[in-house]
Formats: structure tokens, sequence, C-alpha cells
């Protein structure tokens, strides 16, 4: 059985007394907790929505079925940080994108979740503003991706000891849009990573970069790897360091769009075929590129 918008007293009726009841959607009801807490969640339900209740800013005391597979809770209320969700292992998709979150400090994600039930994860989420919760968390099996995680958070301006988790594999679009981040060179990428795809990408007001490993070489069967990395950058300044290797002009595409080559003393690269492909995408940055070994590179 499915209840959809009906009246909200004849919707907690329901709620109480159809056990049978798979499917519940919430949407723009500015929901107290204290109506989830005082209700008991039937055993059968496999779908919750709880979207743009922008009321809803405490999830502690809700107890979750067991059977709960679907959670969407995009656009709401739900303050500080997570250490009052407890989220039943059952839940394999998840959304908490557009919430007024702002630390990730006690984030804890159920074991079945995977990547494709995860996307857009915290999406637009504007007071979002601490991610130290990422050093340390454990990801379940199933999340390999962190694509479009924090992309349009424009209340991120820096991700000093931060540490991207280890056996993250793509951070593709990871903060494009983000226009309030200024400083990202105390980011930690571990070496799982391959895949950074537009991760900073109109980020205008960014002006550090993180180191970006190696691991990040583009190869045949994927050459999209540093693709529009920093595309829209217009502020990035100072000395960036990308450890990938390329061996195609074309894996530099769109990568350095937009940048203005005034603002970059420096760019560090770890071999000569790297360099030349990176030049003759962006002839601009000419004198500013130096490989591993060379006069001007520990500069």
């Amino acid at each position: 059985m499915e209840l959809f918008r009906v009246p909200l007293f004849t919707q907690l009726l329901a709620f109480q007394f159809l056990t049978i009841v798979k499917r519940l959607y919430y949407k723009h009801l500015d929901l107290q907790v204290s109506v989830l807490a005082g209700l008991t969640l039937p055993s059968s339900l496999t779908y919750l929505s709880l979207t743009d209740n922008t009321n809803l800013t405490s999830l502690a005391g809700v107890t979750w079925p067991s059977n709960l597979q679907e959670l969407y809770l995009a656009g709401c209320g739900v303050a500080g940080n997570l250490s009052a969700l407890t989220i039943p292992d059952s839940v394999t998709k998840l959304s908490l994108a557009g919430s007024t979150l702002t630390s990730l400090t006690g984030l804890t994600l159920p074991a079945s979740l995977t990547n494709s039930g995860f996307s857009y994860a915290f999406k637009n989420s504007d007071n979002l503003t601490d991610l130290t919760g990422l050093t340390g968390l454990t990801l379940p099996a199933g999340i390999t991706s962190m694509a479009s995680w924090f992309s349009e958070c424009d209340g991120i301006t820096n991700l000093d000891g931060v540490t991207i988790p280890n056996g993250v594999t793509r951070l593709n679009s990871c903060f494009q849009n983000c226009k309030g981040l200024v400083d990202a060179g105390g980011l930690t990428i571990p070496s799982s990573v391959d895949n950074m795809f537009y991760c900073f990408a109109n980020c205008t007001s960014l002006t550090t970069a993180p180191v970006i490993p190696s691991s990040v070489s583009p190869t045949a069967s994927s050459y999209q790897r540093l693709q529009g990395l920093f595309k829209g950058c217009t502020s990035l300044s100072g000395t960036i360091t990308i450890n990938a290797k390329t061996s195609e002009n074309s894996h530099w595409s769109e990568a350095f769009d937009d940048v203005d080559p005034t603002k970059i003393d420096k760019i560090k690269v770890p071999d000569a075929p790297t360099r030349n492909n990176l030049l003759a995408n962006y002839p601009a940055f000419a004198g500013k590129v130096f490989i591993l070994g060379e006069d001007g590179y520990n500069d």
C-alpha cells in the first residue's frame, strides 16, 4: 500500500494502524521530530521520504523499521551533526542532499549502501562547512565513489585536515560549483583515487589546489581522469602539483580552461611527455611547467 499527498491527519491515522504499509511520502509538511518519535513505524515499511520538511531539525529518538530500504531526507532541516542519526543497515538508498547539516561529525553509513544508492549525497547543502568527519570514516564495501557528493555546497570554504577515505576511487565532480571554496591545499587524496573528472570545476574562489596523486594518470581505456579538473577556477594561484602522468594532449582536455596563467607561479609534473601534453593545450603556461628533477621544480 502507498500513501501519497493526503491530509496529514489522515496519514497519521494510517501510519498508526496500517501495519502493511510499505511506502510513505511526507513532503512539504513541515513535520517536527516529535511527530515522528511519537509514532510506531510499521515493520513492513521499505520506503520513507521526508524530503523538503525544513522544520525537521533532529532525528533523535526515531526508531527505523528493520526492513527500511530507501530513506530520502533531501531538503530536510536536519541540523548540527549526524551523531544522533542511526540508520539501519538494511538501507540501500539514502539522500541527504540539500539538508541543513553543518558537519559530518558522527557520520555512520549503513552497511548495505552502494554508489548508486548514495549519489549526490550532500549536494547543495549550503550550511555544510566542516568536512573533517570524512577523515577516518569507514565506508560500506559498496561505496567506492564520492562523485558529486559535495557539489554546489557553497558553505565549504577550506579543506584543511580533510582526508578522502582510502578505497575511494572516483572524485568526479566531487566539489564542482562550490563557489565558496577557497583553500583545498590541505586535502589529502589517497592513492586509491584514479578519477578526478571535473572535481573542482567552477570553484571560482579556489586559490590553492591539493596535490593530485599519480594514481589519477589517464589510460587508453580511461582517458578523461583529469578532464575539467580545474575548469573555471578563475582565482587559482600559486604552485600546483600534479603527479599524474599523461601520454596524450587530450588527457588535459578542459583541465585549466579559464584559469588565469598570470596568477600561476608554477605547475609541477612528473615527466617531459606530461609537460608537453599540458603545454600543447595551454601554451600560455610556457615557462611555468617544471618536471621532477630539473632546476626550478623545488625552488
